[in-house]
């Protein structure tokens, strides 16, 4: 980590959530609070990982092809990824598409409560094939939608994190949000020599 840099820049409307302030907080991560009208006036290059909260104006100037990022907001989705299309839903559950992956650190079952009462949740109902899966909801036949999908492209680690309503996360749903922005900042120590994948040449 660079001098003077820190790992996160939280974009916010107005103010922050405290649930997503105690994760981060929790894990040790250094960050700035920016809301929507400090966004033209701020320099992100001091900061590792891009978190937007929610729907903001001027996302057009924040650096999101070049910055990892993830992001609650279903508006920077097809921004980031193109042809990737967000619907919402609402929901109890969702299941992992398989627990062996730095998201799922934690977890011995796949499927686990988002909410503790069904809430609007966002997913990929149009994902680019580059774009893999590590949750998605329980349904009928015709689900199976991508709930939290990632990607590495040009070496950026980006997250969609659909449960958007964070005041009714489980105890489940802020591990995976911990999980992801672990993920997004520091990557993975795939050979295991303790560098990793934001670091390390060869775990790239």
């Amino acid at each position: 980590q660079a001098v003077g840099q820190k790992d996160i820049a939280y974009v916010v409307k107005s103010s922050a959530n405290q649930n997503i302030i105690s994760i981060i907080n929790g894990a040790g991560y250094t960050y700035d609070v920016i809301t929507e009208s400090q966004i033209s006036s701020t320099d992100f290059t001091n900061y590792a990982v891009l978190l937007i909260q929610e729907e903001i104006k001027n996302e057009n100037l924040l650096p999101l092809l070049t910055k990892n990022s993830i992001f609650i907001n279903k508006d920077i989705v097809n921004i980031v990824w193109s042809g990737a299309d967000v619907s919402q839903t609402n929901t109890l559950s969702s299941k992992f598409e398989q627990l062996e992956t730095p998201f799922t650190e934690g977890f011995s079952e796949i499927d686990f409560k988002a909410y503790t009462t069904s809430k609007n949740v966002y997913y990929l109902n149009t994902k680019p094939s580059y774009v893999s899966k590590v949750a998605y909801l329980i349904g009928g036949s015709s689900w199976g939608k991508s709930i939290v999908a990632y990607s590495i492209n040009n070496e950026k680690r980006r997250v969609f994190f659909g449960f958007n309503e964070i005041n009714y996360w489980t105890p489940e749903t802020k591990k995976l949000f911990k999980n992801s922005l672990k993920w997004t900042r520091i990557g993975v120590d795939f050979d295991g020599d303790g560098f990793y994948s934001g670091d390390d040449c060869n775990d790239k």
